[in-house]
């Protein structure tokens, strides 16, 4: 270590970027003490003994005295060590019992949170491209772990105490973080005879751990005897690895010797905020994003909703409840935290179905409210697309949504469920879908509106099955990735026993869901040719579709005409048409065949009403029919 200069901190971040090019990526084993924490409000052992310790243990002990004289006097070696030379005997005089060390210690951790430099350390360990998997610290602090939770969402297996050692396997998904001197909870270590000596288990699991990693100390002064202890039983032969020490000054202590034997690379670090410093810079060279301000507001917005869930199902309790009243008044109080807006916002989405024109109206004051929030804007988006039929105006407010959160997941997929639908852009819908999968991989409703869309669109067979399953990988009840699957079997793949399976999946998931029951129905009749089953299931869906959509209605009242012809079911068909309802996707061609295959009667007639049905001809090309007349 003395035969070079010291590297700088930006040397050392543009060195780290240098390797982090190549294919074959170091390891990392990241040694963390505590001037890593410094800048959260969680002193170092210098100014937390020359500053709150020994002030302390003076006015215990000697009040009268000179503070300079008695320190001096009592304390000789920190002239030599530094006052953090002194911490362990210090904090034994002030704390001579293990329970009062302990509330100290926490008192002195609690409520701190991770600043900037664990932010960005916590995104390179988060990273499954890069391979700082291990982090070993002295501190009993929570701050990397935190950051972890906080910054990404990454959860770091956390070994707290030496008795968990033996769990210690870091992967891709989820870090290790080792807590060399335990845990504020547990009895941290903090005396001369707590630290003098690691357990052999934990000793040789963390040079087993650092054994084929870089070995990067930050904020680390080196003065743990176990730990130095274990470090020094590490011979240049078992550790060819570089090794960097991150500090202000070169270390003066005990690992001094093993540092100079091992080669380790001094990199000095700034006097003041040199951990944050050095973040900066890694941050610059590795290009980490600050981070997501909307990623905490998914939080609150979650309480909210939970709260307006649960306040709906209370406000349904009967008065003759006994706890009722009781649960209202405790609702009432918690709802005073939910902002105006998203009350607005859920009474609309009551009543978009029922009252159409008021939920728009509580929409629009909810607006008035705010008007940036991408929740609420793709909300609205939605509404007016598929109640509304106001395109024009729901692409404005899912272009609105996708500016306040240009990777809202959920905005990406129903945009680009838009744009496939409604303006037969398939090509920027591909995009949108595309997008969507980017910002959320795993979110298995767009994994199945993407898988319709290649199967159907783009008639890429194999992709689409590939992320159909995926998508009932993500959420195996997810009714209609269920009932979409069975139906690219059965149409697809002609595997019908693989279909007919899925089906019952689906509707085990969700017994009154009307395009499945639809689905399923058409397919006992085409493909099993089972005529009473296909009759039972359309009335289901018939049943189901009377709460849901007028299109799904029109179809299900037409395949119950179909199985079993009555003056009532053709008379509420007739209704639909006349007030306008159509049904443009829903060909019910597999019907028409099997009706002519089977030379039923009435195929003529049934063939020209689904014309109809489907916007393919007038309504008033069924009036040369017999038939159509008696429904009147």
């Amino acid at each position: 270590m003395p035969h070079a200069p010291p590297w700088t901190a930006s040397r050392f971040a543009e060195h780290l970027r240098t390797l982090d090019r190549y294919a074959e990526k170091p390891s990392y084993a990241l040694f963390l003490g505590a001037g890593c924490s410094i800048s959260s409000d969680i002193p170092a052992a210098e100014s937390l003994v020359r500053d709150r310790w020994l002030p302390r243990l003076h006015r215990e002990k000697a009040p009268a005295s000179d503070f300079g004289g008695w320190v001096d006097t009592e304390y000789p070696e920190h002239k030599e060590k530094g006052f953090g030379g002194c911490y362990r005997t210090v904090i034994n005089d002030l704390f001579p019992h293990v329970a009062d060390r302990q509330r100290e210690i926490e008192s002195l951790c609690d409520g701190k949170i991770p600043g900037f430099g664990y932010a960005v350390l916590s995104h390179l360990i988060a990273d499954r491209e890069r391979n700082f998997k291990v982090v070993l610290t002295t501190n009993f602090d929570d701050l990397m772990a935190d950051a972890l939770y906080v910054f990404t969402d990454t959860k770091p297996l956390v070994i707290s105490h030496e008795s968990l050692i033996h769990f210690d396997t870091p992967t891709t998904a989820k870090p290790l973080i080792v807590k060399v001197s335990g845990d504020l909870r547990f009895f941290p270590k903090n005396t001369e005879e707590e630290i003098k000596g690691l357990k052999r288990d934990m000793a040789d699991r963390i040079k087993s751990l650092i054994a084929d990693r870089t070995l990067v100390f930050i904020g680390y002064g080196g003065h743990d005897p176990g730990v130095n202890e274990m470090l020094t039983t590490i011979r240049r032969g078992e550790h060819s690895l570089p090794i960097y020490w991150i500090s202000r000054s070169e270390p003066e202590c005990g690992l001094r010797e093993w540092l100079d034997e091992h080669e380790a690379i001094w990199v000095k670090s700034d006097e003041e905020k040199g951990f944050d410093k050095l973040a900066l810079l890694i941050k610059e060279k590795f290009g980490i994003p600050d981070p997501d301000e909307k990623r905490f507001q998914k939080v609150f917005d979650q309480y909210a909703d939970t709260l307006l869930a649960l306040k709906e199902s209370v406000d349904d309790i009967p008065e003759a409840n006994p706890e009722g009243e009781e649960l209202k008044a405790a609702v009432a109080q918690a709802s005073k935290s939910i902002p105006e807006w998203m009350f607005l916002a859920w009474a609309a989405g009551k009543l978009k179905k029922s009252d159409p024109a008021r939920a728009d109206a509580l929409y629009q004051e909810a607006l008035s409210f705010n008007s940036e929030k991408a929740a609420l804007l793709g909300d609205y988006a939605v509404f007016l697309h598929k109640v509304r039929l106001n395109y024009d105006r729901a692409e404005e407010f899912y272009q609105k949504a996708l500016k306040a959160d240009p990777n809202h997941a959920h905005h990406l997929g129903d945009y680009a469920a838009f744009l496939d639908d409604i303006r037969q852009d398939h090509n920027r819908a591909e995009e949108f879908y595309r997008k969507a999968l980017n910002a959320d991989p795993n979110h298995a409703n767009i994994l199945g509106k993407y898988a319709f869309f290649l199967a159907n669109i783009r008639q890429d067979h194999d992709r689409a099955e590939e992320l159909y399953q995926k998508a009932l990988k993500a959420d195996p009840s997810h009714t209609n990735n269920l009932g979409n699957y069975a139906v690219f079997l059965a149409d697809i793949r002609r595997d019908y026993d693989r279909a007919e399976e899925f089906y019952q999946k689906a509707l085990k998931a969700d017994p009154n869901h009307a395009n499945n029951l639809g689905n399923y129905a058409e397919f006992l009749l085409v493909i099993r040719d089972d005529e009473k089953g296909a009759l039972a299931y359309a009335v289901r869906m018939e049943e189901a579709a009377k709460a849901g959509a007028e299109p799904t209605l029109l179809v299900a009242s037409l395949l119950t005409h179909l199985l079993a012809p009555t003056t009532r079911t053709l008379a509420a068909i007739r209704g639909l048409l006349a007030k306008g309802v159509r049904n443009k996707t829903w060909s019910l061609a597999t019907v028409v065949s099997w009706l002519r295959k089977n030379e039923a009667q009435g195929a003529d007639f049934v063939e020209a009403l689904i014309k109809v049905v489907n916007d393919r001809a007038p309504l008033d090309s069924l009036d040369a029919w017999p038939e159509w007349k008696k429904a009147r």
